[in-house]
């Protein structure tokens, strides 16, 4: 499929390792200022330290050739696992119910975060090797990376309650075999299918809604759907956040009520984090919106160009992996903002608090930016 898109021309490619740098510098930049609007001082402090550190990740893995990472792909695969059995250790630690982090001398570190790297590498490994045995995928080939892939789903769900995550792990790995395989018809047919469902699922369960008693029995992600389809029933509890945040969206109009002028993240739970683009659009309105967006639309454009240009089949799908970690992540965000999905604590990168992810984001952008280095100029030269 992506024999198909037009490759950039030469004399450009020489300026995007600069222009992501520059970039995400912004972006990080942009971050330290809504974390000082949204939280303290030190949330501003905090997210500045994570930031320089950040940039220096960055800078530093440009330069490791990232061809030594395509080989013991089971590795990644096991190493995946065992971040999630690390939840079930004196290491773990539970917060708002969910077991997620890990303490490791003081320092908190979300699994999650180096679970995502881990399946983006063990995935490239896979599919590069399959390609150089075979043009055609065999379905048995899918099915087992669709298999591997979802089982860490599963453990993100069942382990640590993280439905968002899940979603990412499996959404990887359904873009990866869609652009990668010669299945197109079947990847098509599949997500129709799985739309379909989901739309009944939720038709179903919008006209049979729990009272707000009956939904304090229920599991935790039917109690986030149940206040995604009907917020203004449950806006004594679940309801609660997604009512404030469609709030600060709507007060914030084309140019927001100015920097630090929001009021409704007083009350917002979450906002440095889960919810920090509704303050955004409170603060500078939809024309602020929008200029993040542009923004992580920029970063991505510059991603994919080097996806695109690297003729290296495992800097390739690397790169996209990398490419639809950022895009699902991003678009989650926004979308669990405006309540077009369920709320599923979802980070925007870059911006929102949250060291692991910071610096697990930066590790992939100084891998896109390795790509380009080893993968896109040594092969143009």
């Amino acid at each position: 499929m992506f024999k198909n898109i037009v490759h950039i021309r030469d004399e450009s490619k020489r300026q995007i390792i600069y222009l992501i740098f520059i970039t995400v510098v912004y972006i990080f930049a942009f971050g330290i200022v809504m974390q000082a609007s949204t939280g303290t001082n030190s949330s501003a402090v905090k997210h500045a330290v994570y930031a320089v550190a950040g940039v220096l990740i960055m800078f530093v893995t440009q330069f490791i050739d990232y061809r030594l990472l395509n080989r013991f792909q089971w590795l990644y695969y096991a190493l995946a696992i065992v971040c999630f059995l690390l939840l079930y250790s004196p290491l773990a630690s539970t917060s708002h119910g969910a077991s997620r982090w890990i303490y490791i001398g003081g320092v908190s570190i979300q699994i999650i975060e180096p679970v995502k790297l881990l399946l983006i590498i063990f995935l490239a490994n896979v599919i590069k090797k399959y390609l150089d045995r075979s043009d055609k995928f065999a379905y048995r080939s899918i099915g087992l990376i669709w298999g591997l892939s979802g089982f860490l789903g599963v453990l993100a769900l069942v382990i640590s309650s993280n439905l968002s995550s899940a979603i990412i792990l499996v959404g990887i790995t359904f873009t990866l075999t869609f652009l990668f395989t010669d299945k197109t018809l079947e990847h098509v047919l599949l997500l129709a299918a799985f739309v379909a469902v989901i739309l009944a699922a939720l038709y179903y369960f919008r006209h049979h809604l729990p009272s707000p008693e009956e939904l304090e029995e229920l599991p935790y992600q039917v109690r986030r759907i149940a206040a995604f389809l009907s917020p203004e029933k449950y806006k004594d509890k679940y309801g609660y956040q997604i009512i404030l945040g469609l709030r600060a969206i709507a007060s914030g109009g084309w140019f927001g009520k100015g920097l630090g002028q929001g009021v409704v993240k007083f009350n917002l739970p979450e906002v440095r984090n889960d919810l920090i683009f509704a303050v955004i659009i409170e603060e500078l309105g939809i024309f602020g919106g929008l200029l993040v967006v542009a923004l992580y639309v920029y970063f991505l454009i510059n991603i994919l160009s080097i996806a695109v240009s690297c003729r290296e089949k495992f800097g390739k799908i690397l790169c996209s992996g990398i490419f639809v970690h950022f895009s699902m992540q991003i678009l989650l965000h926004i979308a669990v903002t405006c309540n077009a999905i369920p709320n599923t604590g979802v980070s925007l990168p870059f911006i929102s608090e949250g060291g692991s992810s910071i610096l697990m984001l930066s590790v992939e952008t100084g891998l896109v930016l390795s790509v380009y280095r080893y993968g896109v100029v040594r092969k143009s030269c």
